[in-house]
Parts: C-alpha cells; sequence; structure tokens
C-alpha cells in the first residue's frame, strides 16, 4: 500500500453565518469549534489517521485471479488483503508465520470476483519480519514476500 498524500483536515462545526440582507450588522458567529485531523490517504483510497498505526512494512502477489497483500505495523499490527478480480468463488483462510508462530484465521466462504477480504491482528507481539499467506480451499497456499513489522 503505497501513501499517496498526507493532509490535514478541518472540521468546523457549530458555526451560524450571518446573512447580509438579513442579519443585523453586528451579528457574530457563535458556537464555533474547529477540529483539525492529520490524515494519510494511501492509493487503495485507504484514509488513516496520523495518530494511528501507519503500515511500515508491506508486500503483494499478483495472483492469476486478484492481488494478495500484507501491511505490518510496529511489530503489533498485521493485516492480510486478497482483492479477487475473477474468477469462480472459492473459500479462502489468512496466516502469517514470525519468529516460529504461525497465527492462522477461520474460512471465509464464498468469495467472488470484485469483492476484498481481509484479516487483521492487533495488538499482537511479533519481531523481525512476517510472511503471510493465504490458503484456498482445494487449491494451495499462496505466501507473501517477508516484510519488516518495525
Amino acid at each position: 500500500m503505497k501513501r499517496i498524500s498526507s493532509i490535514a483536515l478541518i472540521a468546523v462545526t457549530g458555526i451560524v453565518m450571518p446573512l447580509l440582507s438579513v442579519a443585523p450588522a453586528n451579528a457574530a458567529a457563535e458556537n464555533t469549534n474547529t477540529r483539525s485531523v492529520e490524515v494519510t490517504i494511501y492509493e487503495d483510497g485507504t484514509i488513516v489517521p496520523a495518530d494511528e498505526p501507519q503500515p511500515l512494512g508491506d508486500s503483494e502477489t499478483e495472483l492469476s485471479n486478484g492481488l494478495l497483500e500484507i501491511q505490518a505495523t510496529n511489530c503489533t499490527y498485521v493485516r492480510i488483503s486478497y482483492n479477487k478480480y475473477s474468477g469462480s468463488p472459492v473459500d479462502v483462510k489468512f496466516g502469517f508465520y514470525n519468529s516460529g508462530n504461525n497465527p492462522e484465521r477461520g474460512w471465509i466462504n464464498n468469495v467472488g470476483a470484485g469483492q476484498t477480504v481481509s484479516e487483521v491482528w492487533n495488538q499482537i507481539n511479533t519481531s523481525g519480519s512476517v510472511t503471510g499467506y493465504m490458503t484456498a480451499r482445494g487449491q494451495q497456499q499462496f505466501n507473501l514476500p517477508p516484510v519488516s513489522c518495525a
């Protein structure tokens, strides 16, 4: 997932704007609250507030029917996703390898063309590199290149 922009968003709530033809000359804005939030926008359309974990390591593998991707952040967050472009529906499950550990999630059934599915491991303790994978029922395991989680 490539970062394409970092911006600050400003939200203004509760502003009462005077209308020149209606409001008295001394009318002022009331209840003005502003809040600035810095976000990162990725090329896949994901918008992440800057104070949340940002993907530090990521890799992807182009499969014949879709794109398999992993992101790892601060050795405490791993996300594996599959964007299925075409082909018959398939059942998939995700997991990753790290320092002898092999956390794996259950099956996601009937993933069809045009769907994106993912699993997230949050508040975990990994180190070094993480190698993600997807198993397709009745097929094989598709491994991703390792990514650094630190």
